[in-house]
């Protein structure tokens, strides 16, 4: 499943968050990958909530291999999707679309199939992290955003230049990457922009060869 969004309130510019053949499938390549390749996948900043995609399988992949201390902070400029998403985490759905709800589910039964984990399980974990303050579901992010630490992992899932222009200029994607990066960070985004690159080399990423993931060297 996947979302359109419109860019305002009677905008004709609009997109989808996900692949609409391939969401899941696609969101494992790019997203599970940089948490299979970590020596430390225990910080996660997952920068464009959605409906939930990275943050269920983050849980999942958690969850399957027993990984402790981890800490997760979503970042989604729509506070209604960061609102429904809890509800449903909260089986107290009553307020949330069908539409969502389904959406919801169906990716959690996704990721409850290639984990080989109940559904149930996953969603108490993330309440379980949101309860203990180690999932923080935070607004819009700019370039007033502070950080509460520096991540190990960053999931760039941003939605376009189309749609959010200010997230992906080369000055801001620097103060981004200098600010939320720790020293053996990995980042794993969907896209391959010019600006994103030479920022990325300015903090002194390199690029992996699987996926879209990159890692700052050992000299950062």
């Amino acid at each position: 499943p996947t979302l359109e969004l419109y860019k305002e309130p009677g905008s004709e510019i609009s997109e989808h968050m996900h692949n609409r053949r391939g969401a899941y499938s696609e969101s494992l390549y790019i997203y599970l990958n940089a948490l299979e390749a970590s020596s430390t996948p225990k910080s996660v900043l997952s920068v464009g909530l959605g409906i939930g995609y990275n943050e269920l399988i983050t849980a999942s992949f958690w969850l399957k291999n027993k990984t402790t201390d981890t800490y997760l902070e979503s970042f989604e400029s729509e506070s209604w999707l960061n609102e429904s998403f809890l509800l449903w985490i909260k089986d107290n759905d009553s307020p949330v679309s069908p539409k969502l709800s389904q959406a919801y589910q169906a990716i959690a039964e996704n990721c409850a199939k290639t984990f080989d984990l109940p559904v149930e399980d996953i969603k108490l974990l993330l309440n379980q992290l949101y309860e203990s303050k180690r999932w923080t579901l935070r607004d819009e992010l700019n370039e007033q955003t502070q950080f509460s630490k520096k991540f190990n992992i960053t999931y760039y899932d941003a939605f376009s230049k189309k749609m959010n222009p200010e997230l992906w200029s080369e000055e801001f994607l620097n103060q981004f990457l200098h600010n939320a990066s720790s020293n053996n960070c990995t980042l794993t985004t969907y896209a391959a922009t010019g600006a994103l690159k030479r920022a990325l080399k300015n903090q002194n990423f390199e690029y992996l060869s699987y996926g879209r993931n990159w890692d700052l060297s050992p000299s950062y």
